[in-house]
């Protein structure tokens, strides 16, 4: 199998929690976890096709944690409760 070099920018957080998982389930590399992420994305996309229009759309989510804007007003206005 002949392997392809590509390259990819993360927030120094989201850099941090892949290197922490790296430990945590044993992988060799980042290169391993990525192989095994795009693995897991396209078994789950072959037997789980996505429905249309299923996510919002990109300026609804925090790029730096793929969540979307919404939940995060919600969390916010929880935390302000606790305060």
């Amino acid at each position: 199998m002949s392997f392809k070099t590509i390259s990819i920018t993360l927030p120094e957080t989201m850099i941090r929690k892949i290197d922490e998982m790296l430990l945590e389930k044993g992988f060799a590399s980042r290169s391993d976890f990525f192989r095994h992420l795009v693995r897991m994305w396209f078994t789950d996309t072959i037997n789980n096709p996505p429905a249309k229009n299923e996510n919002p759309p990109p300026e609804e989510i925090d790029l730096e944690y793929g969540i979307p804007l919404e939940v995060i007003e919600k969390i916010k206005e929880k935390a302000k409760l606790l305060i």
